[in-house]
């Protein structure tokens, strides 16, 4: 199917809406673009405020946005963000980045330099600075709001949230009350069977979850399939409890199995020197988190949130059992004539325990790392209409001893529809431990003329640093009345000390017990180099019942002195049609577009969702929805499997 058919679809599918909408005369369920602006957000600042007003380029994807995308993932609701790539590698796995570098980590993995959170629990791996998509899964019907930051939050996050901070919240159990039952097929996400149910008591509201799931086979490129699905089975609860007096306390949990198929390619030292395995990793992954707030008469709120994270990921090649444990203090005290300050303390322990492999090891494979931490963030009127907004973070780790974090943010509002912000901030990306203290055989070759084999080796080195950035941003929000509105970004980051491979001299050495010649790969510190770009999104009210969002980013690197590349595509886009034909009858459509990665030798691609629902009553709602239907399969990243076109049908019933 072409572009030219795609919009026009998109064009026929919005003249019948108007004339449906002229019989109709009812609105779009959703909110105005006024109210979209005014969104309440908390991941700019650590505390609430309008969206409108966030120093910061901030974008929220609503529940609602969620439902009506047909998003069957978080990765996949991620795509609604302009200056995020989203390239699916194979079924389950993505690489996932802000503003650059979605190039592989030392041990394959993506994203080394954007921090997710799930309600305050951070979900970012520090064994493999990276996060696994895969198990990060959760009943979609029961989040709130996505908050993803574009750029960095390491004054308020910590180290790790450099180029940009995705901070998922999920639903109150008092806002999920009674029963809901899901059910859906499709051909690439086989099943889908979910439950929940809510209840009250007293001021104490509660649900409970399950989820059992199917997923099918990413494809090769002849077009069979590539032996990767999955199965999962996840239960969950949370609990909220009220109080004015004593404060709100909530409390949830989670436990998952995800079942995940692999053909493995593993090297080995023997003949034949490799080793094709189909394997099937059982991976677990549970967590407790509680939160305890209060807020005082005079306007000041006190919270303390702990959280339990255990991930048992059983990786053929690397794997590893992380338990995390976190404690988190925070307080804000009212408003002063010096300006509103935040300042909290927090403290986490890891204990990570890999797996050795015959041709991997950690040393020491076990760690037991910790890290402390004290912020301050400081809000202040200037002019009696601009803001001004100091932070800085500073932790000490294990892993590089201590590190700062600052940030200076100013918002000028022009008037109620225009407005101008600016930041100039510092983060830092910690050096992972698989940097740190990994022996890799990566590849092997058979011995030439009864030589010895040739081992191709990636070492780690203890004595790495933190990566640094500076970044200097500029952004521009416009809102004109309720028909359009208009956030533009611009950006220019400067890297410093970032760790780059060098290949060393080949030596003769005994490795896991067998006489090779080695071809080794060390880690250093020392590339630097400029990334540069912006982003647009706009959201245009066509009429009463149909709506029209844009997304656009620009990225360039510059200056890059090991020759390093940020493996992203330098444009990318989205056009989302949003249309009501009836109160019961909704449409949306969504075009991607990425360019081409020069330096993967990926090519440009577009990918074309669609999703309809139908709710005949209060209580029930189908779904029918369509992904990748441009293309029979496409490529979307390097060395990755096809992502085949796939249709899905739902149905829900709530009691």
């Amino acid at each position: 199917m072409s572009i030219q058919k795609v919009v026009a679809v998109i064009l026929a599918a919005w003249t019948a809406s108007c004339v449906i909408a002229q019989q109709r005369g009812k609105d779009l369920s959703e909110m105005s673009i006024e109210e979209l602006m005014k969104i309440e957000v908390t991941s700019a600042s650590k505390k609430t405020q309008p969206l409108n007003t966030a120093p910061a380029a901030i974008t929220v994807i609503t529940h609602d946005d969620i439902k009506r995308s047909g998003a069957r993932s978080l990765a996949e609701a991620l795509r609604l963000v302009p200056g995020i790539q989203i390239a699916r590698t194979t079924q389950n796995y993505y690489a996932i980045t802000a503003r650059g570098f979605n190039n592989a980590n030392f041990d394959g993995s993506f994203g080394n330099k954007l921090l997710v959170l799930i309600d305050g629990r951070s979900i970012y791996i520090p064994y493999t600075s990276t996060v696994y998509w895969e198990v990060a899964d959760l009943l979609l019907e029961d989040v709130d709001r996505i908050e993803v930051i574009r750029g960095p939050g390491g004054s308020l996050y910590g180290a790790n949230a450099v180029n940009g901070v995705i901070n998922i919240i999920t639903r109150s159990a008092a806002a999920t009350q009674g029963g809901l039952l899901i059910g859906s097929a499709g051909t690439l996400e086989l099943e889908r069977e979910a439950f929940r149910y809510g209840w009250k008591q007293g001021d104490a509201a509660f649900r409970i979850f399950g989820k059992h799931g199917n997923d099918g086979d990413s494809r090769l490129d002849d077009g069979s399939r590539a032996g990767d699905g999955r199965n999962l089975n996840e239960l969950g609860f949370r609990s909220d409890i009220s109080d004015s007096k004593h404060g709100s306390l909530m409390f949830q949990g989670n436990y998952g199995r995800f079942g995940i198929n692999e053909s493995d390619v593993t090297p080995i030292l023997t003949p034949p020197y490799q080793s094709i395995d189909a394997v099937k990793d059982m991976i677990t992954a549970s967590s407790l988190v509680g939160r305890w707030q209060l807020d005082d008469k005079a306007g000041g709120q006190t919270a303390i949130q702990a959280y339990y994270d255990l991930l048992d990921y059983p990786y053929t090649n690397s794997g590893s059992k992380t338990t995390t444990w976190d404690l988190d203090f925070q307080r804000q005290f009212p408003q002063s004539k010096f300006g509103s300050l935040i300042v909290g303390m927090g403290y986490r322990f890891v204990d990570n325990d890999s797996m050795q492999e015959p041709t991997q090891e950690l040393l020491p494979p076990r760690r037991r790392d910790t890290t402390f931490s004290l912020f301050a963030q400081n809000q202040s009127t200037v002019n009696k209409v601009d803001t001004l907004t100091l932070g800085l973070k500073v932790e000490h780790n294990t892993y590089t001893g201590f590190e700062y974090q600052p940030s200076v943010r100013y918002f000028h509002p022009v008037d109620a529809s225009h407005s101008w912000w600016g930041a100039v901030s510092r983060a830092v990306r910690t050096p992972s431990q698989t940097e740190l203290n990994d022996h890799l055989v990566t590849a092997v070759d058979p011995p030439v003329n009864s030589g010895l084999p040739t081992a191709y080796e990636s070492i780690g080195n203890p004595n790495l640093v933190s990566e640094h950035l500076i970044a200097n941003e500029i952004g521009y929000r416009m809102q004109a009345g309720d028909r359009i509105s208009l956030d533009v970004t611009a950006f220019y980051n400067i890297y410093t000390d970032l760790i780059y491979m060098v290949q060393g001299d080949p030596y003769t050495s005994i490795e896991f017990g067998t006489p090779v010649t080695v071809i080794p790969t060390y880690l250093r510190n020392g590339e630097h180099g400029n990334v540069f770009g912006g982003e647009l999104e706009t959201k245009l009210k066509l009429n009463r019942r149909s709506r029209l969002t844009f997304g656009y980013s620009y990225l360039c690197q510059d200056h890059f002195s090991k020759d390093t590349s940020i493996d992203s595509p330098r444009h990318q886009a989205f056009l989302r049609f949003s249309n009501d034909f009836h109160h019961k009858l909704k449409l949306d459509a969504m075009l991607y577009w990425y360019g081409d990665i020069p330096s993967l030798g990926v090519t440009s691609y577009e990918k074309l969702d669609v999703h309809l629902s139908w709710k005949p009553d209060e209580f029930t709602e189908a779904s029918l929805g369509g992904q990748d239907l441009l293309h029979r399969q496409s490529l979307q990243f390097a060395n990755s499997y096809a992502i085949p076109r796939s249709i899905y049908f739902q149905l829900s019933r709530r009691f």
